[in-house]
């Protein structure tokens, strides 16, 4: 009997000690700890994505998939997606003009923007050309990729590289440094 008062005692001191923290104020300031979010912006952990860009007249122009991805959403702008260990199809004319992967992208629908860094390599699926680079920028307006870094083009006769700046045709089948192509 003495034992189970003792540790009926024990219990209650323990359970007084240990009270729960309060919560913290709701008009606590939140850069207390340092770190400062945009009122406007929310990044959000997400799973895998698939996700494809189309022109105004409905064409695809690429597709994306990642095997993870942060969602990045704005209350005015452009919905960005940050993918990791991406891959996906560039088209032109309506048919895969090249492959790519990548160890991470930042996409944008709306805009079709892309950006592939990180082990980039893109695959010509009429050649058999494979471009490689540190990054690699889809630019929509010119219909052309902007490869920047280590930049290697590689195919069964021959390697042009190492360059610092190559830009490229969908296909792959015209590569450049950037004046010739202006």
């Amino acid at each position: 009997m003495k034992s189970l008062l003792s540790l009926a005692i024990l219990c209650v001191a323990l359970g007084g000690c240990s009270s729960k923290k309060p919560d913290p104020k709701p008009d606590a300031d939140p850069s207390a700890n340092g770190v400062e979010e945009p009122k406007d912006r929310r990044v959000i952990a997400s799973g895998p994505v698939d996700m494809q860009a189309a022109d105004p007249e409905g064409q695809v122009v690429w597709t994306l998939h990642g095997e993870s991805s942060r969602v990045g959403l704005e209350t005015e702008g452009e919905t960005q997606i940050f993918a990791n260990n991406v891959s996906g199809e560039i088209f032109e004319n309506g048919k895969v003009a090249s492959t790519f992967k990548a160890l991470e992208a930042k996409a944008a629908r709306e805009s079709r923007t892309l950006l592939l860094n990180d082990r980039v390599e893109i695959q010509s699926v009429a050649e058999n050309i494979k471009l490689r680079a540190d990054k690699v920028n889809w630019m929509e307006d010119r219909k052309l990729f902007a490869a920047t870094g280590n930049v290697e083009v590689d195919s069964p006769n021959w390697l042009l590289g190492k360059m610092e700046e190559v830009w490229a045709t969908p296909d792959l089948t015209k590569i450049g440094t950037p004046n010739k192509f202006k």
